[in-house]
Formats: structure tokens, sequence, C-alpha cells
């Protein structure tokens, strides 16, 4: 029975409006969807082909319902948030167990990152949604442009390029060949593009009645080729093997000992526990030397031990001894002071006869870890320490001369910016080595992801890469992305490496040269983009319907 009426409302009757969460359902599912199939995309688990459908749910979502604005921007944002959250969870490791934190405060204070970098997923889904109202299914076009205009514009604003896209690949060789031109975005491009054509694909499907048959086939047979274009590279990178020095490049080998000491964090408060760690890694580096009687390099990692060849004249005479006595270059982490009172995370080479040769400062420091950001602007934030130490930025990009190598190095979390190490390879480095300390996140994914961002520093540049790293994971990477060895996660290793000299300077990488110009020019397009959708676009509609 129908309810009696009173006015224009039904008594009786339910509610006109259903609930939020009801009316929205289809969106927040797609928003979550997505981002949990690129949560497992990366470590832990690592599903890497997941990422090439991954954002496509929420692209379908954004281009089918007539969201607004505001609903675009909160769908980007709930998805980019929860696979921040989700995908660098481990952030909270060190809050807990250095930190001094709660668990339940540290998972809670975790929140606040994961929002600040899904906002640009959120900018990202408010522009596309509102290009695809001005555009209809023309809009998706856009979509790759607007999605690395967003991530490259994410480093820019934060310094935090971490869990980009393409860094998904990483272990697919063939694929992120196309970081030599575009570098990581250029990954995180292709990636886009297959989504883009996947959602606007499964869009027509159901307006078919609006379609004539042959455009489906065609879009069927281009999906197709596509696949298989994809399918190909990655079958083909992992089928590959990395080429095998000919006797004549043997002559020219260049060979390294890295030292992997499995030193605890808490050495970093705990002079005595330093001091004793210091000896075990001098008299490990000695004994691994006496067994390779081949070594022209020796890398010590960035770790806990704070050592300071200015403020330590004692420990300084000790190193110099070393390499005296087995005419080796050594490379090491060290923290200098320099006046009036900074002091800076950086390495140090010295030459076989003591003499330090080279110093590079670490540039790209990691927030609130070797710095606060926002001092000065936010009172409260003045109290917070960088749970690491107060650093000063570095300035100067060094390229260290060992023998006939020229070595460009850079520290942990720099392996996630690309500029770092490609000004290295610009300046003429050969070989690039990374130093760092990822016991601060414990057992966790994140070395992981870590030496997947190394990785695409390899490849950007064509340049074998070391990572020397205080708990693990140390690795040897080729210029063309191949893992000749690597060690576990929090184990105490030695590794020789035998590294092929170039005869001559080796051929800069289109990316080495120019740098993010396609990222740049994503941002170009997609800021035009973006005005259009706000009023230019229509004009732009009315004269592609005419063709």
């Amino acid at each position: 029975m129908m309810g009696k009426r009173e006015g224009q409302r039904v008594v009786g009757s339910p509610g006109p409006r259903r609930s939020w969460i009801i009316r929205h359902r289809a969106g927040l599912f797609s928003a979550l969807l997505s981002s949990s199939l690129l949560v497992v995309a990366f470590p832990p688990l690592g599903l890497s082909p997941l990422a090439w459908i991954g954002i496509a749910p929420l692209l379908y979502t954004l281009a089918r319902r007539p969201v607004g604005a505001k609903g675009g921007f909160g769908y980007g944002l709930l998805a980019g948030s929860t696979f921040f959250y989700g995908s660098c969870f481990w952030v909270t490791y060190s809050m807990i167990h250095y930190g001094g934190l709660p668990v339940w405060l540290a998972y809670v204070l975790g929140i606040v990152p994961a929002i600040a970098l899904g906002s640009f997923w959120g900018l990202f889904a408010l522009v596309f949604t509102a290009i695809v109202r001005r555009l209809g299914q023309y809009g998706f076009l856009f979509a790759p442009f607007l999605w690395v205009a967003t991530e490259w514009g994410r480093f820019q604003v934060t310094t935090i390029g971490w869990n980009a896209l393409g860094y998904s690949q990483a272990l697919h060789p063939g694929v992120i060949r196309l970081a030599r031109i575009g570098g990581v975005y250029g990954v995180s491009f292709l990636l886009l593009v297959v989504q883009s054509a996947l959602a606007w694909g499964s869009l027509r499907s159901f307006h078919l009645s609006e379609w004539k048959w042959r455009w489906t086939w065609r879009l069927i047979g281009l999906g197709g080729v596509g696949a298989l274009v994809v399918v190909s590279m990655i079958g083909s990178s992992g089928g590959s093997r990395p080429p095998i020095p000919t006797p004549h490049e043997r002559g020219r080998e260049f060979r390294v000992l890295g030292i992997q000491p499995d030193i605890p964090i808490d050495a970093l408060f705990d002079p005595e526990l330093q001091t004793r760690h210091f000896l075990r890694l001098m008299a490990t580096t000695r004994s691994a030397l006496a067994t390779h009687s081949e070594v022209d390099l020796v890398v010590w990692p960035e770790s806990p031990l704070n050592i300071s060849l200015d403020e330590s004249p004692e420990v300084l005479g000790m190193l110099q001894s070393l390499v005296r006595e087995h005419g080796v270059y050594l490379l090491l982490n060290a923290v200098e002071r320099r006046p009036p009172d900074e002091w800076y995370n950086s390495v140090a080479v010295l030459s076989p006869e003591g003499e330090v040769i080279a110093e590079y400062e670490k540039i790209g420091l990691l927030p609130f870890g070797e710095y606060v950001p926002l001092r000065g602007l936010i009172p409260w934030i003045d109290r917070l320490p960088a749970l690491a130490g107060d650093f000063t930025p570095g300035r100067r990009y060094t390229v260290a001369d060992v023998g006939n190598i020229r070595v460009g190095s850079f520290i942990c979390s720099e392996a996630a910016w690309p500029e770092i190490p490609r000004t290295l390879t610009a300046k003429g480095a050969t070989l690039l080595i990374e130093v760092t300390n990822d016991g601060w996140f414990g057992p966790t994914a994140a070395a992981e992801q870590h030496l997947w961002h190394a990785i695409l520093r390899a490849v950007e540049n064509d340049r074998p890469l070391l990572r020397v790293t205080n708990n693990g994971i140390s690795a040897y990477i080729t210029g063309d992305g191949f893992i000749i060895d690597r060690t576990r996660l929090d184990e105490f290793a030695v590794r020789y490496w035998v590294v092929p000299r170039s005869s001559g300077r080796p051929a800069a990488t289109f990316y080495t040269r120019f740098g993010d110009v396609l990222a740049i020019g994503c941002t170009v397009v997609g800021g035009i983009a973006a005005l259009g959708a706000a009023g230019v676009a229509t004009s732009l509609r009315s004269v592609i319907g005419r063709r």
C-alpha cells in the first residue's frame, strides 16, 4: 500500500536519499580495488604484472559514472592514500623501535604522509574526470600525460618519489629499457597507455549499439597486438642473459670488495658498541683482502658507526694503515662537520697512499630521518628531532677517479632521486655505487623496494651499479637492469664483484643527456588539458565532432 501523502512527501515511505556509502559504493570499490592491485604489485608480494591493470578500475569508474570534481578527487585520494599506506607500512617500524612511539600511535601517524602523497592521485582523478566530462572518450588520451605529470609533480613538491608506478617493473629489463629515454616516468607512461586503452575498451563494451561492429573488432585487435608486444618484451627480458666478458675484456676488469657488516641500529646510540663493530669491520676487511689478493676498491656501507675522518684522527690513521698495507682504494660512509656547525652525511674515498681524494656530501636528505621539514613555519614541529640526526644538504656532485674507473657514489634514499645518479653520470661516472642502511626498517619490504628503485637508476644511465648495504640487500646490477648477485636481508656478508672496465667513456643515454624532458612535456600537456577542461575544451570537442 502507498503511504498517505502530506503535500509532496509520502508518509511511511523510505527517505528519498540513500546513504552516502550506498550511493558511492561503485566508486569506493573501484578506488580500493585499484589501490589493492598496486599494493600487491610491489614488494613484499611483488606481483608486478598486476601493475598493468591496477589503475584501470579507477579510470573506468571516473569515466563511466557522473562524478563531479569533488567525487573524482575523493576517489583518487582514497585510492592513493590506501596505496601509499599499504605499500609503505614499513615507515612505522622505525617510529616504534627507535622513535619510542606506541604501536597504535605509529600506525595512526602513518596515515598523514599517506594522505599527503595520495592527494596527488586525487589531483590526477580530478583533472581526468573534468576532461572526460568535456571530451568524452577522447579524455582517455590525456590519462598517461596527467599521470606522469602528477607523479613528477609529487617528487618536485615533496621530494618523495617513492613507488612511482614505473618501479613496479624493475625486475623486467626488457620493459624498463624505456627508462633510458624517459626515466622511470617513461615506464609509468607506458603502463598508463595500456590501462587507458583497457578502461576505454571496457567502457565501450557497454555501449556496443552505438558502435559499428568493425570498430569493435579493430579495438579488440589493437588490444591483442598491444598485449603481444608487452608479453614479448617481458618474455625476452626474462630469457636474456647479461653478456659474458671476453678474454680481452677480462684483462680490463675492475675488482670490488663489498662488505655487508649487519651492524645493529642500536650502535648509533652506544659508543662502546660502535667501537666493537668498527674493529670487527676492520678485521673482516683484512681477512677478505687476504682471501682475494686482486682487489681495486673496498666499499663499506652507510652504517650506524658515525665514522668521522676529521673528528677522529685515530680512526683515520687505522684506515690509512689498511689501504697502504693492501694497496687498495676505500670508499666509506662518514659523518663530517663543517664550520660553523653544519653536519653532513657523506661518502669519502681514500687512495692506496692514504689520502682522502674525494668527498660527496648527501644532497637528497630524507624528511624526518635526516632533517625536519617546515621548521620555522609550524611552531610545534621545531621540537621534533630528525631520527638519524640533523644534517645539512650537500651542494656538489663529486666523481672520484679510482684507477682508470670514474666512480659516482650516492647515499641511501638518493636511489629514489633520479636526478642525482643522472648528474653524476653526466659528469663522467662510469660506475655508480650506492651505500645504504635499511636497518632502520627492520625485516620489512623497505629493502626490496629500495633495490627496485636502484635498478631503475642503473638502467636510466646505462651504468653498472653496486649497492653495498649495512644489513641487505647488497647487489651488483648491470646497466641493462640484470641483478648479477644479491645478498639476503639481515645477514653478515662479503661480496667480491668483477666489473668490466669500459674502453673509453661509455655513451650517455638520452635520459642522462636530457633528464626528465618526458615528464616536463607531460606536465605541459596536462596543464593545457586542465585549462581546457575548465572551459576551452568545449570548442575543441566541437571541432573533433565535425571531423
